[in-house]
């Protein structure tokens, strides 16, 4: 932050660090009382330049591998997120990849946190790029003896569960034994914990989902890291699936 000047909405901000999000690396600042309903406009200025050094490297780098594994800008310009207690309208076109992943084209808007929701394709549903814990609840209801508890979900790292006097958090399990409960209804709370895909991407590949990542992805145009970029990229974006179903069974 202290190589731009910020504005938001044209009035300079005070750009005191208030901790980070998800790395030391991305500094966190406060814009509430400059942002407004409606469109705002947040602008980066400064004079972007690499010293004659870069770019001696930089064509080095074209050559040698070792040179393009080393390479290291004196100034970059990063991706800018905005966080806070609201949802990501995201009503435009939204079609089914391979992979557990879709495709969105159309803008985003922000809004209040949708108060209801089903587990099924959270990420079209106000948490597109979503990061963290999601704490959901909602009402079961068990019949029988020995219930369990299926699990059907995508793009979660890990789920606490907890019913009644019932708690658990699973990793991979996909069945749980809700050991202890009675035939009755319930409520049921779920805290999933996604992980970090549909919030840095890469979300603009052709393919889609391609299940790994490499600097490669995240260009637009050839460059030292990706001669074929141009080929390889779509201008809407990609996202995979985060949540799915949850059923049980007696």
């Amino acid at each position: 932050p202290d190589k731009f000047k910020i504005t938001v909405n044209g009035r300079e901000i005070d750009k005191t660090i208030l901790g980070y999000f998800r790395d030391k690396s991305f500094k966190k600042i406060d814009i509430v009382k400059h942002v407004k309903l409606g469109e705002n406009i947040i602008s980066f200025d400064c004079d972007f330049v690499q010293s004659e050094r870069f770019y001696d490297n930089l064509k080095k780098s074209f050559i040698f591998e070792s040179e393009k594994n080393k390479l290291c800008y004196d100034m970059e310009i990063e991706s800018i997120y905005l966080l806070g207690d609201f949802g990501v309208v995201a009503s435009g076109e939204w079609s089914p990849l391979e992979n557990y992943a879709y495709r969105y084209k159309g803008d985003y808007v922000i809004d209040k946190l949708p108060e209801k929701v089903t587990l099924n394709n959270l990420e079209q549903k106000g948490f597109t790029f979503f990061c963290g814990e999601l704490e959901l609840m909602g009402e079961i209801e068990i019949n029988g003896k020995n219930p369990i508890l299926k699990l059907d979900l995508f793009g979660v790292n890990a789920v606490k569960i907890e019913i009644d006097n019932f708690k658990k958090t699973v990793l991979t399990d996909k069945k749980l034994h809700l050991e202890g409960l009675s035939a009755g209804k319930y409520t049921i709370k779920l805290t999933l914990i996604n992980n970090l895909r549909n919030l840095l991407g890469p979300h603009h590949l052709k393919v889609g989902e391609s299940w790994s990542v490499s600097p490669k992805e995240f260009f637009k145009e050839n460059c030292v890291w990706n001669t074929d970029a141009e080929k390889d990229w779509n201008d809407d974006y990609c996202f995979v699936e985060f949540g799915r179903r949850l059923a049980t069974n007696s």
